[in-house]
């Protein structure tokens, strides 16, 4: 029993020595004796578990204090205490018997050694003086264990002594040996700052909570649980002078200098000497903050870790909603949206991640990047002119935020040709498209769409044969479609709607086969539609609505098979709606409204497949009555014939089960005449026809039960 008590005594002497001395060097760094204090409360915690009371150390602790506090107020309670709270007692009563040596014999001395330093002892405001102690209880001899705590403490005592000694002559003598001023330091701060010849301890790391869910705060769990902030990359107060030891490079000059020497090579020196710029906190941060670069002068990747820091700052990067391991310390390829190959930062994926602010120009320091998506942000100002120095650029996508300036700045199609992928839509970009767009020849997708680009589209698109996306919809451009177009093979999807194009879609146009997606609509194009058409088969959308074209529908609209949507609405049509509808078994949207098309409703649309979900007829110049088909839609939801004057017969009934999806059923404005069927009246209650109106004159419908105008 005597040797397992004696082993965890030694285990507890261990655990207080190591504690002892890590607050011995926190007192001689800080100069204040709370924090030592706290420490010497915890190494009493331990030091009693570890004598065989069998509590946790949580538990110790409270019980020491409780004891102390009532001994304190009771002499009688600590005569009456067992062996181990005496021991206990004795142990922490040391600390307070060291606050008052001087007042204490030699024999008290002995029994109450110095551990003011962490070394067992209870914070002495919590203990009673030792003149309130009970004399026998000091009389007792000293147990191994206190023995044995005595005697590392003071070993350890000395030997801090010793070595604050020696440090505190080799800081004295490195301050007075400090070399000379360098001549080209553009800061006093620099010249002020203290030198040293070696880094005597790394660089202060600003406070950081390192959370194992600090990827975004989306990331972060809400259950109850009240979280420390996020970490921030600066701490209150910074400072781009050296804090810490500023020792000479290889080329003599000082680390805060050879630093910014460096950095300016891709920013001004007057932005990396305020502190009030992204460029400054940047800089700020690298020569004080971050232990990555503690003790280096410089860094192969320095340059693209700069460029980071900066973007970040730019950016409002403590409001990142995304920013796991920004300004860890770690290497920046570990951070939250950077993606690298070997040390080179080969992408840069921040994508609706909140930034705020404006993509600095120090973005041409990354020399090796391919990918920069800042997609659905609230980056502000122009698109910077460097970005034609990131010659590997494969891919930009900045779509979505509040970007100004040239939809192309100077140089782009000049120099980055690598380019397969360009999209800057929905921001407030303006210019033209240069003509020597041809230069990007591997471009692939090309998005400019909902800005205010004007010009018109050059020629020169039809050297782009592996051009696959063109949308330069929602502009200012005028014009027309190019014929080169007709010969990009690879084209897929062209949308050039809510523009002022104003010349006819030239033939040549469509003799390219492998377009899906057509879109025009809402410009003042003129002309007709070429037979040619027939070639698009692959075509899913194509969308005419709101020009001035005319003519007739070719019937070589039969070969698009693969029709999904066909609007024709408001122009200038012909003629009669064409039987082409029996193959396309995909069409889910048929539009003719406002048209001049004539002839019946072909029963055809409303063909097997079901597909089709909205079918307009409004105030377009069809005749005849309701085809019953109809209810052979399954799908369908929206079905208009309002203001068709010329539609007339009755409105035919549907069998039970049919038209379950249809919403919306209007024929008012018509020559219908009978009254609404029961059978369509029911969809109000049992379905989901919510708008269902006519003209009650002409067509009885009980109101507001079954139509919801009449």
């Amino acid at each position: 029993m005597s040797e397992q008590k004696k082993s965890d005594s030694s285990a507890s002497s261990d655990s207080d020595s190591e504690s002892g001395t890590d607050e011995e060097e926190k007192t001689m760094s800080s100069g204040e004796n709370k924090d030592a204090s706290d420490s010497d409360s915890d190494s009493d915690s331990e030091s009693k578990d570890s004598s065989g009371t069998g509590s946790s150390k949580s538990e110790s602790r409270e019980t020491s204090d409780s004891g102390s506090k009532s001994e304190s107020k009771d002499d009688a309670a600590a005569t009456d205490a067992s062996d181990e709270n005496s021991e206990a007692s004795d142990s922490g009563s040391s600390k307070s018997g060291d606050d008052s040596n001087q007042n204490k014999s030699d024999e008290d001395d002995k029994d109450i050694p110095d551990v003011e330093n962490g070394m067992g002892g209870t914070n002495s405001r919590d203990l009673p003086t030792i003149a309130e102690d009970n004399e026998d209880d000091l009389k007792k001899p000293v147990s191994p264990v206190k023995k044995y705590v005595v005697a590392a403490a003071l070993v350890i005592v000395l030997g801090i002594a010793i070595v604050g000694g020696i440090t505190g002559t080799s800081q004295s003598g490195n301050s007075t040996a400090a070399a000379a001023t360098p001549t080209t330091t553009p800061l006093d701060s620099f010249t002020a700052a203290p030198s040293r010849a070696i880094l005597t301890q790394p660089p202060t790391k600003s406070p950081v909570f390192e959370l194992p869910w600090d990827n975004g705060i989306e990331d972060r769990p809400t259950f109850g649980v009240t979280l420390p902030p996020l970490p921030t990359c600066l701490p209150p107060g910074f400072t781009n002078s050296p804090i810490t030891a500023n020792p000479r490079c290889n080329n003599g000059l000082f680390r805060s200098q050879y630093i910014f020497n460096r950095l300016a090579q891709y920013s001004a020196e007057s932005l990396l000497s305020s502190t009030a710029t992204p460029q400054g906190k940047a800089y700020s941060f690298l020569l004080n903050y971050d232990t990555y670069m503690a003790g280096q002068c410089d860094a192969a990747d320095l340059p693209e870790r700069y460029a980071l820091l900066v973007l970040y700052f730019a950016t409002q990067g403590d409001q990142w909603t995304g920013r796991r391991g920004w300004c860890n310390g770690q290497q920046h390829c570990t951070w939250a949206g950077v993606g690298c190959l070997g040390f080179g930062v080969t992408r840069l994926e921040l994508e609706s991640n909140n930034l705020n602010g404006p993509i600095p120009s120090e973005i041409f320091a990354f020399s090796t990047l391919k990918i920069l998506n800042l997609f659905a942000n609230s980056i502000t100002g122009r698109i910077p002119n460097t970005i034609t120095q990131l010659r590997t650029l494969e891919a930009i996508d900045l779509q979505e935020n509040v970007l100004t300036g040239s939809a192309f700045p100077v140089g782009l199609t000049n120099s980055l040709t690598a380019l397969t992928s360009y999209k800057v839509s929905a921001n407030r970009l303006f210019g033209t498209i240069p003509p020597n767009i041809n230069n990007m020849r591997s471009m692939k997708e090309l998005w400019i769409d909902r800005n205010q680009v004007s010009g018109s589209l050059p020629t020169t698109f039809g050297d782009l044969l592996r051009l696959e996306t063109l949308y330069a919809n929602d502009n200012k451009m005028v014009g027309g479609v190019p014929k080169e177009l007709g010969r990009v093979a690879s084209l897929k999807e062209l949308s050039l709607s809510d523009n002022n194009l104003d010349s006819s879609i030239p033939q040549e146009f469509w003799f390219q086969g492998g377009l899906e997606v057509f879109r025009v609509e809402n410009n003042v194009l003129t002309g007709t539609i070429d037979t040619w058409i027939g070639v698009l088969t692959n075509l899913k959308e194509l969308n005419f609505e709101k020009n001035q074209l005319k003519g007739t529908i070719p019937a070589q609209l039969s070969s698009l098979t693969d029709l999904e949507i066909l609007n024709l609405g408001t122009n200038f049509w012909t003629g009669t709606i064409p039987n082409v509808f029996t193959n396309m078994l995909r069409l889910e949207t048929f539009d003719v409204s406002s048209t001049n098309l004539g002839g019946s409703i072909p029963s055809t649309i409303f063909g097997a497949s079901g597909s089709l979900k909205h079918a307009n007829f409004a105030a377009s110049g069809v005749t005849g009555g309701i085809p019953s088909a109809f209810q052979n839609a399954r799908s369908l939801q929206t079905f208009n014939l309002e203001n068709c004057g010329g539609l007339k017969g009755k409105i035919p009934a549907i069998s039970s089960g049919k038209l379950t999806e249809l919403t919306k059923f209007l024929v008012q404005g018509t020559a219908l005449t009978g009254s609404m069927p029961t059978s369509i009246c029911s969809l109000r209650t049992s379905q989901k026809l919510d708008i269902l109106e006519a003209d009650c004159a002409k067509v009885t419908c009980s109101f507001p039960d079954c139509c919801t105008q009449c």
